[in-house]
C-alpha cells in the first residue's frame, strides 16, 4: 500500500483472482463465504449478490483507508448500482427474522453507503453499533470513523456526535487518517487554523502521495492556508 505498484495491484488484479476464486466455490461447493459465515445465510440468491459486493469492496478496498472523503463513494456503473440494491432488497428480508445480524446490518449499511444514501446509511450504522453493543462485540476504530462521516455529510462538521466518534475512533486506533482527518477539520471550523495545519501536514506524511487521501489532504491544506486569519476584535 506505499507504492503505485502495489495500489493498482490490488485495484485490478486481486478482484479478478477473487471473482474467479468465487465463482469455483459457486460451482464446486455452494459455501457461503467466512465473512459473513452466520448458519442462516444458505440463500444462492443472496450468496450471489453478497460475491458481488464483495467484489465492489475488494475493488474499492483503499477507498476505506485512502479513499477522497469529499467524494460520495458510489459505484460509477448502473449495473453496480442495481447489484447494490438487489443486495439491498434480500438483507431487508432476512433481517426481518434476524435483525441483530452484524455481517448483514454491515453489508446494508455499507451498501447504502456506497450508493450515497447516507440517512439511510446512517440508520443502519447506528444500529450495526447497537447490535454490536448487545452482542458485547468491540467493533473497530473504522466504524466509528466512517460512521462520523456519514454523520458529518448529513449533518455538518459541526455535529457533536460526529465529534464524539471520532473521539472514540482515536483513542482505539490513534493513527486512523479518516479520524484524524475529520478532527482536523473541526479543528479547522473551531478557529484553531493552526493546529488544523499541523495535524493537515502529519497526516499528509503518512499516506503514499498521489492517492485520494493525499489529494483530499493537500487540497484542505491550501484552503486553510489561504483562509483569513479570525478576528481578534
Amino acid at each position: 500500500m506505499n507504492n503505485n505498484f502495489l495500489f493498482w495491484g490490488i485495484m485490478v488484479g486481486l478482484p479478478l483472482l477473487i471473482m474467479a476464486a468465487s465463482f469455483m466455490v459457486v460451482r464446486r461447493q455452494r459455501m457461503v463465504p467466512a465473512a459473513i459465515s452466520s448458519p442462516s445465510f444458505k440463500n444462492i440468491a443472496l450468496y450471489r449478490n453478497v460475491m458481488i459486493v464483495l467484489l465492489l469492496a475488494v475493488s474499492g478496498s483503499l477507498y476505506l483507508y485512502l479513499g477522497r472523503p469529499d467524494l460520495a463513494s458510489t459505484p460509477s456503473a448502473p449495473s453496480a448500482n442495481r447489484q447494490l440494491e438487489g443486495l439491498i432488497k434480500d438483507l431487508k428480508i432476512y433481517l426481518q427474522e434476524n435483525p441483530g445480524d452484524i455481517q448483514a446490518l454491515y453489508l446494508l449499511a455499507d451498501s447504502y453507503r456506497r450508493l450515497g444514501e447516507y440517512p439511510l446509511a446512517e440508520e443502519y450504522y447506528k444500529k450495526l453499533g447497537e447490535a454490536a453493543l448487545t452482542a458485547h462485540i468491540q467493533l473497530p476504530a473504522e466504524y466509528d470513523a466512517i460512521y462520523a462521516e456519514i454523520r458529518i455529510r448529513i449533518h455538518g462538521i459541526a455535529d457533536p456526535i460526529s465529534r464524539g466518534l471520532l473521539q472514540k475512533a482515536l483513542t482505539l486506533e490513534p493513527a486512523n487518517i479518516r479520524a484524524r482527518f475529520y478532527m482536523a477539520l473541526i479543528h479547522a471550523e473551531d478557529g484553531e487554523t493552526q493546529s488544523a495545519l499541523d495535524e493537515l501536514k502529519e497526516i499528509r506524511q503518512a499516506v503514499p502521495a498521489g492517492t485520494p487521501w493525499a489529494l483530499a489532504i493537500e487540497e484542505q491544506l491550501q484552503k486553510l492556508s489561504f483562509s483569513p486569519a479570525p478576528s481578534t476584535e
